[in-house]
């Protein structure tokens, strides 16, 4: 994804952090057209008609907030919600440099077509903060919140219809006002996932994006070799609805000239599909397999991609992804 018309004058290591934040926007599109049908909310998590004020430890993270009225904890994952499909998706990326993140957003978000309203620098609870006001398509604006310090990052995304601007503007930004971060809890994501994989498999865990659980090729720090494990929950339409509305998620992103090859087959005692994805991204070819796995409670889209050697990883991806059960 990297763009060659990108010419910031940064050292190699905020170079990699321009990557990364292209990568992140563009994952996060990913887990919001991902989880619009991943819809089993938390019962215990209800804000109700007159604004009872609770605090929600966000699963896999290190952070706490107060949601604005009407936002439900979508199940197993770091997303609230609304019924109107308002979205806040929260990313705690543990081991990264909020520092070396500082780089020129506007040169960034105008290569990824976002226009930007406004930018605040501030500090949050006693982190560094960047809020930026954005608007990405003619139905959605959204928030994004940066903070953190040498040794984590939080993102955090809110979308909203602009029909809705001026109810929940506000309210999202008082929201985001009640976050608190505590660096001493201990995260486990894998803990708390609804599968489990080959722990000797040349991919190994590095992270949880909202509700995307992400491995990287032989752990190497690249988000060009890696693959992403997304559940749904039980409410999920099955397995071709998934693919197409993952497929679908990636066009309305700007992938094109795509060529799509699909094979649905049995695998263990699971019902899948196996989708490979061809098509170019920014000027650049982009390839994808996608698996499918649907058991009688959830449902896995595993989605893997390279820029390197695409056959080689091609099979490694196959046999990790083979491996992926669902916890009984």
């Amino acid at each position: 994804m990297k763009n060659k018309n990108l010419n910031i004058n940064l050292s190699i290591f905020q170079k990699l952090y321009v990557m990364k934040i292209k990568y992140i926007i563009f994952i996060i599109a990913l887990l919001y057209g991902c989880s619009c049908t991943n819809t089993t909310i938390k019962k215990d998590v209800i804000l109700n008609e007159k604004d009872t004020i609770r605090r929600i430890n966000i699963p896999n993270t290190r952070l706490s907030i107060i949601p604005p009225k009407g936002f439900r904890l979508l199940e197993n994952s770091g997303t609230l919600q609304n019924e109107k499909n308002s979205k806040i998706i929260i990313i705690d990326n543990i081991n990264e440099n909020f520092y070396l993140f500082k780089v020129d957003f506007n040169k960034v978000y105008k290569n990824n077509n976002i226009k930007i309203f406004e930018k605040e620098n501030f500090i949050l609870n006693k982190y560094n903060a960047l809020l930026i006001h954005g608007q990405e398509n003619e139905k959605y604006e959204h928030y994004y919140l940066y903070f953190g310090d040498s040794t984590f990052i939080v993102y955090i995304t809110a979308f909203y219809p602009i029909e809705d601007k001026l109810k929940l503007e506000n309210q999202i930004k008082k929201s985001f006002m009640t976050i608190e971060y505590d660096k001493s809890l201990i995260i486990d994501p894998l803990k708390n996932a609804v599968f489990i994989c080959d722990t000797n498999s040349k991919f190994i865990f590095q992270k949880i994006n909202g509700n995307s659980y992400i491995f990287f090729l032989d752990n190497k720090p690249t988000d060009y070799a890696s693959v992403d494990v997304f559940p749904y929950g039980s409410t999920t339409p099955k397995t071709m609805s998934i693919a197409d509305q993952f497929i679908s998620t990636l066009k309305s992103n700007g992938l094109k000239n795509i060529t799509i090859k699909r094979k649905n087959k049995k695998i263990k005692k699971y019902d899948a599909e196996e989708v490979e994805i061809i098509g170019y991204y920014q000027n650049e070819i982009f390839k994808m397999n996608i698996l499918v796995l649907t058991s009688e409670k959830y449902s896995l889209l595993i989605a893997g991609r390279t820029k390197d050697d695409y056959n080689s990883f091609k099979k490694n991806f196959y046999k990790f992804a083979y491996s992926i059960k669902f916890k009984e």
